[in-house]
């Protein structure tokens, strides 16, 4: 039987050289490759009904101050001269007052008044120009309001 040995100066080699660091692979192979992400636009769902459209009207008046005056007119003289005189006939049959008095046609001409003043405001506010006028009103007022907010923050710590 014979054995082989190694010559002295092979393990002296083996010493000097440089430690052999054998790595294992640390690189990954990556996965599949991510399915493409697809954005597909649908459509709103629109709502159809099957009913019958409304009918739709363009209404365009063309009117001057004159004939919203004569409106107003129309309007609210039957109808202040019958206040007027359901109060008459109310203060001559409940508080006794007598027909022909001065307290029975200060009745007369104040409820007449009244009821007049009630129905020209009425009128007037809801008039084009009224209209014109609460909507400047209300925009002043929400600026004001506004302010009073940008001033109130401003004053705070």
């Amino acid at each position: 039987m014979t054995t082989q040995t190694q010559p002295d100066w092979a393990a002296w080699a083996e010493e000097d050289a440089a430690p052999v660091i054998r790595r294992t692979p640390s690189f990954v192979t990556p996965g599949p490759a991510p399915a493409a992400i697809v954005r597909r636009e649908t459509p709103p769902a629109s709502i159809v009904l099957d009913t019958p459209l409304p009918i739709q009207q363009q209404i365009r008046m063309v009117t001057s101050h004159t004939d919203r005056a004569k409106g107003f007119t129309l309007v609210s003289l039957p109808m202040a001269m019958g206040v007027g005189l359901g109060g008459l006939l109310l203060a001559i049959g409940l508080f006794k007052v007598p027909l022909w008095s001065m307290g029975a046609l200060l009745v007369l001409f104040l409820a007449f008044l009244a009821t007049w003043l009630l129905a020209w405001l009425w009128f007037t506010a809801a008039s084009p120009d009224g209209i014109g006028l609460m909507q400047v009103l209300l925009h002043y007022r929400l600026l004001r309001h506004e302010q009073r907010a940008r001033l109130r923050r401003m004053d705070e710590p």
